[in-house]
């Protein structure tokens, strides 16, 4: 066997207290976890809860929409229809409205389109030359 080996700590009083102090953090933090999970478990046992009681509210509510009667739902389908059949009327409305056509306007001649930059700058001269010798 060997003999152990022993290393010499200096200050061995705050060596202790680092080593209470960390464990003490540790503590402290499994504190705070096992908080969390009991937090946890509790909030999905009322989810479980409010569940249960939703389903219970849904289901008195279609009994009782089963128990009253179907007047008001015949009469808001009776105004649907007539909204429906208002809005096709007025599009027939608009569609039978002749379309204004407006006036044409003095068609130019399609050869600018074809001409060339030197063949328009021809011509405005001799338009030039013309005003000049009217004057």
């Amino acid at each position: 066997m060997t003999d152990p080996y022993y290393i010499r700590i200096e200050d061995p009083a705050e060596f202790r207290k680092g080593i209470l102090q960390s464990s003490k953090s540790v503590i402290m933090s499994l504190k705070d976890y096992h908080t969390i999970i009991s937090i946890r478990k509790n909030k999905l046992a009322l989810m479980e809860i409010l569940k249960e009681q939703i389903k219970e509210v849904s289901f008195l509510f279609e009994k009782l929409d089963g128990a009253l009667p179907d007047k008001k739902i015949k009469y808001e389908r009776e105004m649907y229809e007539a909204s429906i059949k208002n809005v096709m009327e007025k599009k027939k409305e608009l569609k039978e409205v002749p379309k204004i056509e407006k006036p044409k306007e003095k068609e130019k001649p399609k050869e600018d389109d074809h001409m060339s930059d030197v063949d328009k700058l021809q011509d405005a001269l001799a338009n030039i030359e013309q005003k000049l010798n009217k004057l």
